[in-house]
């Protein structure tokens, strides 16, 4: 895809995620974290469970500080619930 967007990035994260490709779930997230683009916290929290079902806690450990430090942590139940479970 030549142009991608927030919602481009989103679509193919939570696609690959809910189809059981966690390990590329979590790389298309890195890529679109290195390109640039912020994730809300809905897309995050599907990321922590990506992490989750890999075992992939060192990630899951870094995007839990993003959400300290970005102070998401109160915009989302989903992303809260989503970091219980990590």
């Amino acid at each position: 895809m030549p142009h991608r967007d927030n919602s481009t990035w989103s679509s193919m994260v939570n696609c690959y995620t809910q189809n059981g490709y966690c390990a590329e779930s979590l790389q298309m997230f890195k890529d679109m974290y290195v390109q640039g683009f912020a994730a809300k916290p809905e897309l995050i929290a599907s990321v922590l469970s990506a992490c989750v079902r890999t075992g992939d806690f060192g990630v899951g450990r870094d995007i839990h500080a993003l959400v300290v430090v970005n102070e998401w942590m109160e915009e989302s139940v989903f992303l809260s619930t989503a970091l219980v479970d990590l």
